[in-house]
């Protein structure tokens, strides 16, 4: 499950870094409506449109990299810190259950710390 979890915080810079990644290798040529970086401003003029996705494609890398490294400091170092009372990632595991033998000499069950 940790790994699983470690992978998972990685993915989303992941995709990040590779779509800034085919934004900068394969911009779109003309104004369009389905691909690229589209806000009124960058579709008011051609040279305006080529340098948004430039410029936003670089973004997603940069910005995709910056939350792998992010995720993967918190991974391991924030989120695996041992807290007192608290086990792994500060999940409080419930008390244990044992076996007592009460003075009548029945045994019921309950928690260690009663």
């Amino acid at each position: 499950m940790a790994l699983s979890q470690s992978l998972f915080t990685l993915q989303v810079g992941f995709i990040g870094f590779v779509v800034g990644l085919v934004f900068w290798r394969f911009p779109p040529k003309k104004i369009n409506s389905v691909y690229g970086y589209r806000t009124p401003r960058s579709q008011k003029d051609i040279a305006s449109w080529r340098f948004a996705q430039r410029f936003s494609a670089k973004l997603m890398v940069w910005t995709g990299l910056a939350n792998m490294g992010i995720c993967r400091v918190c991974d391991s170092v924030l989120c695996r810190m041992d807290l007192p009372g608290r086990g792994w990632r500060g999940y409080t595991a419930p008390p244990r259950v044992r076996q007592r033998v009460v003075p009548d000499g029945s045994s019921r069950s309950g928690p260690d710390d009663l």
